[in-house]
């Protein structure tokens, strides 16, 4: 009786099963939409369900239901009306133009296909205009499905209408209606004679916020500063950008932040308690640990805008990756017309320093510079042996989950007791490095003291200067590997990145054939440049998330003024036209991105 009534309930599920299946495959929508097709559906559900139980139940199921589905299609045929659910509706293409009507003209087929999803894209925005202006690259091709078909054929009336559309839509939707030539922000040559202290455009140094507060981010943590731009020389530079013509912008990183400055004779506004650090000399911007090579600002550098003078037949602002190929490269070109491009960073071991007087000179700022990654390894040494002990604390929870397994690995354990050992044994180790590097580096901080950092090095000084970094590196192995500069090169550039943005008695110290290749070759960054308006540069995907907006700044990575950011990274700050037109500047957005 248990058995009958065990194989009664086995067939009633498997009957259920296979009523549940023949319905799902009926039932799906035909559609073009992807995210619905039935194929999607039915493979979603197979993956979930349908596969798992075929497991517990056998083959006999699918065969039912696809047998089922047979018999349904037959019926169906025939003329029995059955249920079935409708693909979602997608509106008509607009009214053909009339006769005579201007039209575009005849494009090729990938072009039909983008025009196509330029139209999605609008009607995907006019029927929900709160929606963000960009939708997914697979909801446009979804939508253009729908129009060309799967095999995305398109009659030439079709391609000509969608194109229409879709520049409509761009002229409606994004800030280029009347194409702004972008305005480069272009770093000064620096002058020996010259004090360039006050200066109206500039990075880094202190901001001049005209009794405004220093902003701060949501945790009321102060706002990095980056640049200050007057309004009244972007004006100048190019009268047609749609920005006031009067007082400045300050520009703070992070979260980020925009403060209009109005006109007037405004003094540096003194840098707030708790500011984070802004870079670590010869190291990297936004350190997280505070140490004697941080400093709380970017080096000081006047700028001056340019503009650049784009060519009047460039195709629009659009998503279409070949015409933004084409605005780059006039970008590019337009900026190189103002100032030489590089593509390679400041080395004075570099091609373009061989030969040049004072290229191997080197300077007692550079054993100040040394001294202090000494100094900045001693203070690691604390942050370093709670780095192990934080280790050995997560081996034993590891360890402990391996015995408590029902199957031990051996080899796992073994390793990671291992592991454990000589972290261990690395914590005398650091303790014993700290003490000798405190002799060490007491001995060299008597060496350097004292001296005129802008003074040059003699030979022999050199070369102790060279031993002292190798023995460091070699003695101290576990606190100066990462700590202390390898050669005397990397000193060298360090010491000339100081220079050129220090003060007058720094930048007097310059051999003029090293100042002269800085003023000629490296005012612009290694790529992209920093610039307002046109077309941002991209790392990853924030310009085609914001090609209706304006590019308000964008600061990129450039190794002279120490914007050192990511690999390569992008900051760029971004306005909506109507937040602009308002003076809205705290609707601006602020986005990195990176390789």
């Amino acid at each position: 009786m248990n058995e009958t009534s065990g194989d009664t309930k086995r067939a009633g599920a498997i009957f259920v099963l296979c009523g549940a299946m023949a319905a799902l495959i009926w039932l799906a929508p035909v559609s073009p939409y992807p995210s619905t097709s039935k194929g999607k559906i039915v493979a979603a559900a197979l993956d979930a369900a349908i596969l798992p139980l075929i497991e517990m139940t056998g083959k006999l199921p699918p065969i039912i239901a696809l047998v089922l589905v047979a018999v349904l299609a037959a019926a169906h045929d025939l003329g029995l009306r059955l249920p079935r659910l409708s693909p979602p509706a997608f509106p008509p293409l607009p009214a053909r133009p009339a006769p005579g009507e201007a039209r575009d003209a005849p494009v090729a087929p990938l072009a039909r296909r983008r025009g196509l999803t330029a139209m999605a894209g609008l009607r995907d925005a006019e029927a929900a205009p709160g929606t963000p202006r960009k939708p997914s690259t697979v909801a446009l091709e979804a939508q253009a499905r729908a129009v060309m078909g799967d095999d995305f054929t398109l009659t030439d009336d079709i391609a000509d209408r969608a194109m229409s559309l879709a520049a409509e839509w761009q002229r409606r939707r994004t800030p280029h209606e009347q194409r702004v030539d972008p305005v480069a922000i272009i770093r000064k040559a620096r002058d020996k004679d010259r004090d360039w202290s006050n200066d109206r455009s500039w990075f880094g140094g202190l901001p001049k916020l005209g009794g405004q507060a220093w902003p701060r981010g949501k945790d009321g943590v102060p706002l990095p500063f980056v640049a200050q731009l007057d309004l009244a020389e972007i004006a100048a530079a190019n009268p047609d950008t749609p920005l006031p013509k009067e007082g400045s912008l300050a520009f703070f990183i992070n979260e980020g932040a925009v403060l209009h400055v109005p006109p007037g004779d405004h003094q540096p506004t003194p840098a707030p308690e708790g500011l984070p650090h802004a870079y670590e000399e010869d190291g990297y911007p936004l350190p997280e640990t505070r140490s004697p090579l941080t400093h709380p600002l970017f080096p000081f550098w006047p700028v001056e805008p340019a503009r650049m003078r784009l060519p009047e037949d460039l195709p629009p602002v659009s998503e279409d990756e070949d015409d933004l190929e084409i605005i780059d490269a006039a970008q590019i070109a337009a900026s190189a017309a103002i100032t030489p491009r590089r593509d390679y960073a400041f080395s004075t071991g570099g091609r373009l320093t061989e030969a040049i007087a004072g290229a191997e000179t080197m300077w007692w700022y550079g054993a100040g510079l040394v001294l202090r990654q000494l100094q900045a390894a001693l203070a690691y040494v604390p942050r370093a042996i709670a780095g192990r002990e934080s280790s050995i604390a997560k081996g034993k929870d590891y360890q402990a989950r391996l015995l408590a397994a029902p199957e031990l690995d051996e080899k796992a354990l073994a390793d990671s007791r291992a592991w454990e050992e000589r972290n261990r044994a690395d914590i005398p180790k650091i303790e014993a490095e700290g003490r000798g590097l405190a002799e060490f580096a007491a001995r060299f901080e008597s060496f350097v003291a004292g001296r005129d950092p802008w003074s040059e090095m003699t030979a022999e000084e050199a070369a102790l200067l060279k031993d002292v970094m190798e023995t460091a590196r070699r003695d101290f192995e576990q606190l100066c590997r990462f700590n202390v500069s390898s050669s005397l090169r990397d000193v060298r550039d360090a010491t000339i990145r100081r220079m050129i943005t220090g003060d007058r008695r720094a930048a007097t110290a310059i051999p003029d054939a090293v100042l002269a290749l800085l003023n000629e070759q490296y005012r612009l960054p290694t790529s992209w440049q920093h610039q307002m308006f046109g077309l941002g540069g991209c790392r990853q995907t924030n310009r085609y998330e914001h090609l209706c907006d304006h590019l308000l700044l964008q600061i990129v990575y450039d190794d002279l003024p120490e914007f050192r950011f990511g690999d390569m990274g992008l900051y760029q700050f971004w306005i909506s036209p109507d937040a602009l037109a308002a003076g809205q500047w705290d609707k601006v957005e602020l986005t990195f991105e990176c390789s």
